[in-house]
């Protein structure tokens, strides 16, 4: 049976068919195109949706600076960073802040500090944090994995919560290191129940890591009688090293004022009288050694 229309008109419905195809394929392609612009699009915005509003690109070479209390909170938005202080803090303004809980404290269980921070011998004043319901509660809520605090002071801290809080750092743990560093101010710890307070002066709790030289003048309390509170570092476990540090304190409920609240295999060495703190008066700095309670 012969096949209808002449062969002219057989293969213009062959080319009218691969025409369309064609311009199918054309299509998709110009669609998947655009998709991909648009994805590529879209991830330049959110790799872009946070940018630190100071200097430096957050680098070991060329680290943040820091030079007022927005930027220190800036911190939390990229945790691996390294930050460095600019000038002096005053961060007295933060009372007022998050509802009155104020400063929202840098790394959580979750997200954890792992970066550096250089504070170039300045200080931070009038730290407020009120966070009575919540742990790992300080400047740092959690260093982990290396993460390094140095060279930095805390005057007149003031820091509450339930447990594991300092004025510096809520836990410090996973070879992280803290050296150079002193506060002044006061910690309240809300811990109750059966829950140890493992609270201190200048670190909460801290484990495989270390604290050298610092320095601690800062009013412990438990609001209940809570254990593991210490002037230094409320509980220490598996290996960590206080090394050379000035303790001057007072705990309360009233007990001894320990480096540590509770240490577990944790090698503690204090040598007070070297002068780590030009405006630290020797005089004033107890020499109690670690008690275990």
């Amino acid at each position: 049976m012969p096949i209808p229309g002449n062969f002219t008109e057989r293969v213009s419905v062959r080319d009218k068919c691969q025409q369309f195809f064609e311009k199918e394929l054309k299509m998709k392609s110009l669609q998947t195109s655009l998709f991909f612009a648009a994805m590529l699009g879209l991830l330049a915005l959110c790799g872009s949706a946070w940018a630190f509003s100071g200097s430096g690109s957050g680098t070991e070479a060329d680290p943040y600076v820091i030079t007022d209390v927005y930027q220190l909170q800036e911190m939390q938005n990229d945790l691996a960073a390294y930050y460095v202080l600019g000038n002096d803090i005053d961060a007295s303004g933060t009372v007022s802040w998050n509802g009155s809980a104020g400063f929202e404290p840098v790394g959580n269980d979750i997200d954890y500090f792992t970066g550096s921070f250089d504070g170039l011998g300045h200080t931070i004043t009038g730290l407020y944090i009120n966070r009575p319901t919540e742990r790992r509660v300080g400047l740092f809520g959690l260093l982990k994995n290396g993460g390094q605090v140095m060279n930095v002071g805390l005057i007149a801290a003031r820091t509450y919560g339930k447990y594991y809080v300092g004025t510096l750092a809520g836990t410090s743990s996973n070879q992280s290191h803290i050296h150079d560093c002193y506060a002044t101010g006061e910690v309240t710890i809300s811990a109750d129940g059966s829950s140890d307070a493992k609270s201190g002066g200048l670190v909460g709790n801290q484990g495989y890591s270390t604290i050298s030289k610092c320095y601690s003048a800062v009013n412990v309390t438990a609001l209940s009688s809570r254990y593991q509170i210490g002037g230094l570092c409320g509980y220490s476990e598996l290996g960590p090293v206080i090394h050379r540090h000035l303790l001057k304190t007072a705990i309360q409920p009233a007990r001894s004022p320990a480096t540590v609240g509770k240490s577990v295999v944790c090698l503690v060495m204090q040598m007070v009288k070297i002068q780590l703190f030009p405006n630290v008066i020797q005089s004033d700095v107890s020499t109690a050694l670690t008690k275990r309670v």
